[in-house]
């Protein structure tokens, strides 16, 4: 859905499909995979420099092809139709809330807040981490090992990810992101809380060096 109203530019987008499970497997780990999957559904607004969205989108952390933009095909995941995507490539779709403000057409900067999961491994038969037998509890309830409920985990705060993109045109886009979370959980035994914050970041580049050929570099 496209709208002008009052000088801004507003879209509508809902992208959603039947491929995920039910009940305690419905893993939140780098999508929503209740059924029907609920993939996309937000809403962008943007007047003159400045741009805001709400709703469940690609991550920031997620490479771009194109400034900032949320929409799918200005977004770098492949053609791979789900499930993993490409080893390596840093992804998910989770509900957040981001502001973009782009001085120029080739100038972009973008702080997003974008709600987190504790995912300590177990999906499709992944490892999971050796838990300290006195914080057995934790394991899928407070942190995400797929066998309890995903969404429970306490959340001190979203994750704040800040990204600065430059591009010429549909040609050329490079962009670096940076991300920090802090963990929490409850030990019920001593009645005590634990944060630990951690970060990561990314320099990703893609770039058309022959008419339908381009060399793509995400790194993490």
């Amino acid at each position: 859905l496209f709208l002008s109203v009052h000088g801004a530019h507003v879209i509508g987008y809902n992208e959603f499909d039947f491929l995920g499970t039910s009940g305690n497997n419905a893993m939140g780990v780098t999508n929503g995979a209740f059924v029907p999957r609920l993939r996309l559904f937000w809403v962008d607004v943007r007047k003159d420099n400045w741009e805001v969205l709400a709703g469940q989108s690609w991550s920031m952390m997620t490479p771009n092809r194109y400034q900032l933009s949320p929409l799918p095909s200005d977004i770098f995941y492949s053609q791979v139709m789900d499930v993993n995507y490409l080893i390596g490539l840093t992804w998910t779709r989770q509900p957040g809330f981001r502001f973009a403000y782009h001085p120029t057409q080739k100038v972009t900067f973008g702080v997003a807040a974008e709600n987190p999961n504790q995912y300590i491994g177990g999906s499709a038969g992944a490892p999971s981490i050796t838990v300290p037998a006195a914080l057995s509890s934790v394991a899928g309830a407070q942190f995400d090992n797929t066998t309890g409920n995903p969404l429970s985990t306490p959340n001190l705060h979203p994750d704040i990810i800040a990204k600065l993109a430059f591009d010429a045109g549909h040609k050329f886009h490079f962009e670096v992101a940076g991300i920090e979370r802090t963990f929490k959980d409850y030990v019920l035994a001593t009645n005590q809380h634990f944060t630990k914050a951690g970060g990561g970041g990314s320099v990703n580049a893609n770039f058309e060096i022959a008419k339908g050929v381009r060399l793509i570099s995400n790194n993490h």
